[in-house]
């Protein structure tokens, strides 16, 4: 029988590389081949991707029509290595021997293989990434008791066919996407005195449960149990604070009063929750920031945010598909609107109750038309209006030295832009017009910077007129990316296609 050691053994079990006979008695002599040949004595760990770490040799041919159904594993071995049973459709048992060593299972160690139960032994401590991802046979898996095992990594259990499972006592850390689509499972319990402190992102996401009960606080990433069944999240024998994160992507609640001493709601704290469609804060609230995805996707209509509040974060109301109304209590202390806080939501008009400052696409996709600051209409230069509908002819004004950045970015209703006689503008900032739908535009002679990207994405740019005696000085890279249809015409009647200009400044542009 030939014995060469072969990088991937195990893991291309399923092409007879590591290949058993049916029946019991060779399934015998199988294990004793396994013993004396493929684990060499001081061989710790079983890998199946790294050559120089591959133990196990295989001890039929490759072209056998058998394919491995079941092993055991020796007690010595200490690792499962990456890959190492790898697509072993066939494979249903992994039994390891009393007493193991085994201490990690590593990525991919079992991953897409046919296991329809698994026993894990006590000395194991981590579970690595997608260990056991999309066994599609895998129905349970157990822990020796006295388990040691203190992490599950991300996507460990992803897809799998897992009913129910028992958590360790020790276990600190559920990684992302941990459980995530496991459309059978249905119970999830801890063992007593639970030491679990981090639940990853969507790490229940897709299951079947409709109860939790947590043993002790824990730090939840973003929407744990997204398009799961749950109703119930329990800390002990009572519902979790509604600010713990967990409620995310859920269905449970309909309205949120946020307590007074709330310094800040988390990010994605209530994300597409479909189901809220109000939210009340006590009175004299301390609430400070809203952060970034707070309340993105879910039912809200109405908003009347607490004077205290000084930061609204990155999309914190985005795609809030029936806000319709946002207010600000007297006195508000608001400061700054971040990226994306307002996208697509449908409010028409918001009234500020001063200058704030603005970040990039506030209110992009959405159905804005009026804003106002201490009830004057803001100016179409605040950058508010970016990935708005405004008007399809803008005059830029005689005083206007700056045109900000991401200004008119998205703004796909402007066609033409004009500048007033006499033009002091110097400056057009990065991605000013990213995207919009311009058409063609003539620089004042004064402007001296294209800052980078401020023209690039506008795919209506037919042409770019410079005016006699510009005195353009500057011209960042990507000015006019993918901007493929804009022309420059020079003022000696000149003319060449503006995305020769992405390189930067060309020596040998005309005066």
């Amino acid at each position: 029988m030939k014995k060469r050691k072969i990088a991937g053994a195990i893991s291309a079990c399923a092409l007879g590389v590591l290949s058993v006979p049916p029946c019991a008695e060779a399934m015998v002599q199988f294990q004793q081949d396994l013993s004396d040949l493929a684990c060499p004595r001081g061989v710790v760990a079983i890998d199946g991707r790294c050559e120089d770490t591959v133990v196990l040799q295989e001890i039929v041919e490759r072209d056998t029509p058998y394919t491995l159904r079941s092993t055991v594993v020796p007690a010595r071995v200490e690792v499962l290595g990456e890959y190492c049973f790898f697509e072993c459709s066939f494979l249903s048992h992994v039994v390891f021997e009393a007493n193991s060593q085994l201490t990690r299972i590593e990525e991919d160690a079992l991953a897409q293989s046919g296991l329809q139960s698994f026993h894990i032994p006590a000395g194991v401590q981590m579970l690595g990434r997608k260990c056991l991802a999309r066994c599609l046979s895998l129905a349970s898996v157990t822990f020796e008791p006295g388990s040691q095992m203190m992490w599950m990594g991300a996507s460990a259990f992803s897809g799998s066919s897992l009913q129910c499972m028992c958590i360790p006592a020790g276990v600190q850390e559920l990684g992302a996407y941990c459980f995530f689509e496991c459309p059978s499972l249905t119970v999830v319990t801890f063992e007593e005195g639970s030491q679990l402190r981090f639940v990853g992102d969507e790490a229940f996401a897709g299951s079947a449960m409709e109860s939790i009960r947590f043993l002790r606080k824990v730090d939840a990433r973003e929407l744990v149990f997204l398009r799961s069944c749950i109703m119930e999240i329990f800390l002990n024998n009572q519902p979790v604070d509604v600010l713990s994160g967990l409620y995310g992507g859920t269905d449970i609640l309909r309205s949120v009063t946020i307590p007074r001493d709330t310094l800040k709601i988390r990010g994605s704290c209530f994300k597409c929750c479909k189901s809220l469609d109000s939210v009340l804060f006590e009175a004299n609230s301390q609430l400070v920031r809203i952060g970034a995805g707070a309340f993105a996707w879910s039912r809200l209509r109405c908003v009347s945010l607490p004077a205290s509040v000084q930061v609204l974060e990155d999309e914190c109301f985005a795609f809030c598909s029936l806000l319709t109304s946002v207010t600000f209590e007297a006195g508000s202390q608001l400061k700054v609107v971040e990226d994306g806080a307002f996208v697509a939501a449908p409010m028409k008009r918001i009234d500020f109750p001063h200058v704030v400052s603005a970040a990039i696409s506030v209110f992009a996709g959405s159905r804005i038309k009026k804003i106002f600051f201490a009830n004057r209409l803001a100016s179409l230069f605040s950058g508010f209006y970016a990935g708005t509908s405004v008007p399809q002819v803008v005059v830029v004004p005689q005083d206007v030295i700056t045109i900000g950045p991401y200004c008119f970015r998205g703004c796909k209703s402007l066609d033409i832009v004009f500048f007033e006689e006499n033009s002091q503008l110097e400056t057009i900032e990065e991605g000013a017009f990213y995207g919009s739908g311009v058409q063609s535009i003539t620089l004042p002679p004064n402007v001296t910077v294209l800052r980078e990207e401020c023209f690039a994405w506008c795919q209506s740019l037919t042409l770019v007129t410079f005016q006699a005696g510009f005195q353009l000085r500057v011209i960042e890279r990507s000015v006019f990316e993918r901007s493929i249809r804009a022309r420059v015409l020079l003022p000696n009647g000149g003319m060449f296609p503006a995305t020769q200009l992405n390189r930067g400044w060309m020596r040998d542009l005309p005066p």
